[in-house]
C-alpha cells in the first residue's frame, strides 16, 4: 500500500474534529483535503473538508480514504453523516449506501467487504 495520507495537526478549518478524532491530510501537493476519523464500535465515523483545488479530486481522495481506514483500523465500515446534496452524490459514487435519514442529515455507510 502506498501511504496516501499523513497525520495532520495544523489548521483544520471547517473539519469536524475533536480530541477523539485522528486527522489526516491526503498526500496530494496540488490541493488540501483533510479527513478526520474516530472509531465507534466496529465503525469509523469520518468527515472531510477540501479547498477549492481539491473539489475535482474528492472522489479519488474519498475512495483512498476508505481503503486507508480499512487498513489501519480494526473496523467493518466507514460512516458519514451528510447534509449537502453534492456530498450525497459523491458518497453514492464511492459505494456508500443510505442507512437512515434524520431531517436534513443522511447517514451513509460503506462496508469493508464492499470495498474488497
Amino acid at each position: 500500500m502506498i501511504l496516501s495520507f499523513s497525520p495532520y495537526t495544523g489548521d483544520t478549518g471547517r473539519l469536524v474534529t475533536s480530541e477523539n478524532h485522528l486527522n489526516f491530510r491526503w498526500n496530494n501537493p496540488d490541493c488540501k483535503i483533510l479527513f478526520s476519523a474516530t472509531q465507534q464500535g466496529n465503525a469509523v465515523v469520518g468527515h472531510f473538508t477540501s479547498d477549492k483545488a481539491g473539489l475535482r479530486k474528492l472522489k479519488q481522495a474519498l475512495n483512498e480514504y476508505c481503503e486507508f481506514i480499512f487498513d489501519i483500523f480494526d473496523c467493518e465500515m466507514v460512516i458519514g453523516v451528510i447534509e449537502r446534496r453534492s456530498v450525497v452524490k459523491l458518497a453514492e459514487e464511492c459505494g456508500f449506501i443510505l442507512l437512515r435519514s434524520f431531517g436534513k442529515q443522511k447517514v451513509y455507510v460503506r462496508r469493508k467487504q464492499w470495498a474488497e
